[in-house]
């Protein structure tokens, strides 16, 4: 059955999907899609009706939110298995997503990177403000993961996981600016995690054109 991923290059959320379809060795269909069109795409929409990316087709079984389409990859594909199997560190895996759905995403993506990076780029307004409170929320969320990743090589234990496949690109957004890679500086184990997983061949192959020189 032909698999497709409906995604944007700029997406954090889209970069997720693509590393945890990257680590199975999935072939896939890249179906590229601007959310923030003043006309969205219809193909999103039959799909999300939120017109929200990543969205996956596989088939006529069609599927959104990132945590969910990176649990179907797992589980429906043959390939590296990307989750714990003992109980205590599935539900580990399975909290620190949530705590970066919850808790990182707005601070690390839409406030630190949105204007210490993204905004400058691309000669948008940017507020000082923002940039301030994210880092301000942003720092108690580092040293909830800094304690997480203690003693362990990955966030979820011993085996590189879902886990870090949610991780990784929600950090490298923070990090892409000055602010924020000072910030992360300050949480060494977290800091060694992530100099690690920058040699990992999926994620160089999926890091967004634009990051590349910023966070690898």
């Amino acid at each position: 059955m032909q698999l497709r991923l409906y995604s944007y290059e700029h997406s954090v959320y889209s970069w997720i999907a693509r590393l945890a379809l990257a680590e199975k060795g999935i072939s896939y269909e890249l179906f590229e899609v601007d959310p923030f069109d003043a006309n969205p795409a219809q193909e999103l929409l039959s799909i999300n009706p939120l017109n929200r990316v990543p969205a996956l087709s596989h088939g006529r079984f069609e599927l959104y939110e990132t945590a969910s389409i990176t649990r179907y990859i797992d589980e429906a594909f043959n390939g590296s298995v990307l989750q714990p199997q003992l109980p205590g560190q599935r539900a580990k895996q399975n909290q620190i997503i949530g705590v970066l759905d919850s808790d990182a995403y707005w601070p690390f993506v839409r406030q630190v990177f949105v204007h210490s990076v993204y905004n400058p780029m691309f000669s948008e307004p940017i507020s000082p403000e923002e940039l301030k409170a994210g880092l301000n929320r942003s720092e108690p969320v580092l040293a909830a993961l800094e304690a997480l990743v203690e003693g362990q090589q990955f966030l979820a234990g011993k085996e590189f996981s879902l886990a870090d496949i949610h991780a990784f690109p929600m950090l490298a957004y923070l990090q892409a600016g000055e602010e924020g890679r000072e910030l992360t500086n300050g949480f060494g184990k977290l800091s060694s995690w992530y100099d690690t997983l920058c040699d990992r061949p999926t994620v160089c192959s999926t890091c967004p054109n634009f990051l590349v020189d910023k966070v690898l």
